[in-house]
């Protein structure tokens, strides 16, 4: 399979978030999100998930760290890390998990070791990388080898063709894949001759044979 690389083109642009939460003895439950600000680093976006890629004109592009190819996410230069415990959390557990995070735990597990194998009561809810724009993205291999550079739809442009085709097509982020149509129009506004006309004229790649 393949996958879409999303990169900053301007530094100190990505980072990593995590949210994780414990569950208390008292029945409550404490959360933690950890914010990393890299200067240099890229996600992916598994191309089945062609849906979660962002608009060209969006200001924050979401990828995952790992979709399970050869290629994994890579950062460099960390410049700053935010910790932000929810109020359960008592002043000297939160220093607590601050100093190994830095200096790592016993085993040396430190920073993102520590997060995923360190001996805390923590558990990880979701992670993700945040990347503000402007961006490069380009689709690739498994490997990692670029096959092209992805052109994004805006989300002005995706709007306008949903409402043209009168919610007949998906309407893809990449430029490059085709419109793909529903087994059943969302809201048929428009005649199947109309709907082919538009196509033609705006010269759109579909799957649908015409």
């Amino acid at each position: 399979m393949s996958h879409y690389r999303i990169k900053p083109i301007n530094t100190n642009s990505i980072s990593m978030k995590y949210e994780l939460f414990r569950s208390n003895p008292d029945g409550s439950v404490s959360t933690l999100c950890i914010t990393e600000i890299w200067r240099f680093g890229f996600g992916f976006i598994h191309e089945e998930m062609e849906i979660n890629l962002d608009y060209a004109d969006s200001d924050i592009f979401y990828a995952k760290p790992d979709e399970r190819e050869n290629e994994s996410c890579e950062f460099e230069g960390l410049d700053n890390v935010y910790f932000v415990f929810s109020d359960n959390v008592p002043e000297n557990e939160r220093e607590r998990f601050k100093h190994f995070y830095f200096k790592g735990d016993d085993d040396g597990k430190g920073g993102v070791g520590y997060i995923h194998e360190g001996e805390h009561e923590w558990e990880i809810d979701y992670q993700d990388i945040e990347i503000a724009a402007p961006v490069q993205i380009d689709f690739c291999d498994e490997d990692g080898n670029i096959i092209r550079k992805v052109e994004l739809r805006s989300k002005v442009e995706s709007n306008e063709l949903h409402e043209t085709l009168g919610g007949r097509y998906y309407i893809p982020r990449d430029k490059e894949i085709k419109l793909q149509r529903f087994d059943r129009p969302v809201r048929p506004t428009k005649t199947e001759d109309e709907v082919i006309q538009i196509i033609k004229d705006r010269k759109l790649d579909t799957d649908d044979p015409q």
